[in-house]
């Protein structure tokens, strides 16, 4: 079976190193202990091919209608939304040198400011749009608000746009599905990994049957609805993921499908990445590196920097870092730190404070495989032209240069930092890398006995604002 080429291409790691190899011995974290935790992965995390080709024919139809509309406009908050940013722009950073997807009519909403909101939609006010939101709860308010901000603009028209929501109708919920998993864990290991505490609520509507479904929209459109609102259509979303972890589910899926690729590839690269974790020896060594490091900056109060060379590496390490946070930050002890900044090569205004900072801070640069092949650019794409090609080739040239200038004067400060090449070359490297991301945070987790998928807070602060505002 094939792997993807990433990389640590260098590293200037001596400030901490023997923290570091510290951390690897009191965790035992090695080839044969990570295989054992392994045992343990909820694998339906990153569904399969299997899942895929069952999911798709539900969804082409959808893909279907979707593509006769002008522009789809996608509303969703918190992880959800972040995974679908990173998908869509790592796709389009490899896409961008063959021309074969109009990324422009898929428009994303994460936020209820009004004034970046208002400005969004007076492009497309007088266009066919479709409206797909994503909550698996059903009720994230915020989402349904933004939908009634929408339909109150084409009110005056008779043309109002299609509404389908993707949510869960079925009566077992991501936390109980995931609760339940990792008990059977718990038992075996002897390990306390599961928060017995439950939030209870007065509201029928988190039974989550498909009759409350409708008895939430109806709630909705009674107490909060100028217009009255119900999707067109209801997509039904896995049961087995959630927010931050939900870059191999339903949504994702259908994004990718509508953008016209192979959805195979996709989930192949996410097979690839854990078949590496269990039987790539090379890899394995990296893996243990990166998650000594990730635990060693935990307990020892370390900033960590991000730093992409281009947009789509930023996107996921913005994705990446809420992973982390709202992962492993459930412990007292240990610290993640909010200062952790994602941010692209051109900001050098950052490079005072790295150098400043370097006693607490580890800096991650993150390239992709085009950094070094900017003389390598796909003359056809019709992108690329003429002075187009050249000018292209500049901005390249200046990024790798912008890059190189970094890293030479961490150097020359001695500033802890780690060089990675993560290439773009297909689907399938993108669903390496987001399941890599994923199956490490699992495995650090599980060494440091934390339950990375119980959000009781965040499940509560959701319900309490549902109360708030509709009851």
């Amino acid at each position: 079976m094939n792997t993807i080429n990433n990389s640590y291409m260098e590293e200037n790691l001596f400030l901490y190193e023997d923290v570091i190899i510290n951390t690897i011995n009191k965790f035992n974290i090695n080839k044969n202990n990570i295989k054992s935790i392994l045992k343990y992965f909820p694998k339906n995390i990153l569904n399969n091919i299997d899942f895929q080709n069952e999911k798709e024919k539900v969804l082409k139809k959808y893909v279907k209608i979707l593509n006769k509309y002008d522009y789809i406009v996608i509303i969703a908050v918190g992880g959800s939304i972040l995974s679908i940013k990173a998908i869509l722009s790592l796709i389009e950073e490899h896409n961008f040198y063959f021309d074969k997807v109009n990324f422009s009519k898929i428009i994303l909403i994460d936020n209820q400011d009004q004034i970046i909101l208002h400005k969004t939609l007076l492009k497309i006010i007088e266009k066919d749009i479709a409206i797909i939101t994503i909550s698996k709860s059903n009720i994230s308010i915020e989402v349904f608000s933004m939908v009634n901000y929408i339909m109150n603009l084409y009110s005056d028209t008779n043309n109002l746009p299609l509404w389908i929501h993707i949510g869960q109708s079925s009566n077992e919920n991501i936390n109980q599905y995931i609760r339940k998993d990792h008990q059977e864990i718990s038992s075996i290991l002897e390990q306390n990994i599961i928060s017995e505490n439950k939030i209870s609520l007065d509201l029928n509507s988190t039974k989550n049957s498909v009759s409350t479904v409708k008895e939430i929209f109806s709630l909705f459109n009674s107490k909060f609805c100028t217009i009255k609102l119900f999707p067109d259509e209801f997509i039904e979303y896995d049961e087995t993921v959630t927010g931050r972890f939900s870059v191999f589910s339903t949504p994702s899926l259908l994004i990718i499908m509508l953008l016209g690729y192979n959805t195979n590839e996709f989930y192949y690269g996410a097979q690839l990445a854990y078949n590496d974790f269990l039987t790539n020896y090379l890899k394995i060594n990296n893996f243990i590196r990166d998650i000594a490091i990730t635990i060693t900056s935990l307990y020892h109060n370390l900033n960590n920097i991000y730093l992409s060379n281009n947009n789509s590496l930023y996107q996921f390490n913005i994705w990446k870092n809420i992973l982390y946070i709202e992962s492993l930050g459930k412990k007292e002890d240990l610290y993640i730190s909010l200062n952790s900044l994602t941010i692209n090569c051109f900001q050098h205004n950052y490079i005072e404070y790295f150098i400043n900072s370097k006693n607490k801070t580890i800096i991650h640069i993150f390239i992709s495989n085009d950094i070094d092949d900017y003389d390598n650019i796909n003359n056809n794409s019709k992108y690329i032209v003429n002075n187009q090609f050249f000018a292209k080739n500049q901005i390249l040239k200046i990024q790798s240069v912008s890059i190189k200038t970094i890293i030479q004067t961490l150097k020359d400060n001695s500033c802890p930092y780690i060089l990675s090449k993560i290439p773009i070359n297909n689907l399938q490297s993108i669903g390496y890398n987001f399941a890599e991301s994923i199956i490490k945070v699992f495995i650090i987790g599980y060494l440091l006995n934390i339950n990375i998928f119980e959000q009781n807070i965040i499940d509560f602060v959701k319900k309490e604002i549902f109360k708030k505002i509709l009851y």
